[in-house]
């Protein structure tokens, strides 16, 4: 009888050691994988700084002619963001800092800081000083592009609000 306890016990420690053994090597052979994995996220991360390596060459050569890569993605603009763009986007010629600080009630220090917000952002405002006063519009391409893929969403409200004063005062706000 004792015998027989023994032997059970020895087939329990045998199975058991047989299911650990099964463990080992599942864990090995995933180990394996992981490893592979790894090696390949290398390559492709090499891979990837040489391509930003590229785009920054790219870049920088675009520059040298005054030119920027306009990334395709989501901008995102407060609220007064969205109204200097909107008011932006409605008018294609350049458009004084007096005019737009006057439609929209900002004073100009910070109509110039919201200007300098959406270049921070990358939207591609165009500046030009004349005679001591300063004018700025949309990049002629990014309005395109904008209007056509809606790179920066615009809050509906900023859309009405800027409608409004369109029928208010613009017609005598672009005299």
């Amino acid at each position: 009888m004792r015998r027989s306890i023994e032997k059970k016990i020895k087939n329990s420690f045998d199975k058991v050691k047989q299911e650990l053994d099964d463990h080992l090597t599942a864990i090995n052979e995933n180990t394996s994988e992981i490893q592979s994995i790894y090696d390949y996220l290398h390559v492709v991360e090499e891979k990837l700084d040489k391509l930003n390596e590229k785009i920054n060459n790219v870049e920088l050569f675009l520059s040298t002619f005054g030119l920027k890569i306009i990334a395709k993605k989501d901008i995102t603009l407060n609220l007064n963001e969205q109204q200097v763009f909107v008011l932006l986007m409605k008018e294609k010629d350049f458009v004084s800092y007096k005019k737009i600080s006057s439609l929209l009630g900002f004073k100009e220090d910070y109509l110039c800081s919201l200007i300098n917000s959406l270049l921070e952002k990358n939207v591609p405002v165009v500046k030009l000083a004349k005679k001591e006063e300063e004018f700025v519009k949309l990049d002629d391409k990014f309005r395109e592009m904008q209007e056509k893929e809606g790179i920066i969403k615009i809050n509906p409200i900023v859309e009405t609000e800027i409608i409004s004063l369109k029928n208010k005062k613009l017609s005598e706000f672009w005299k």
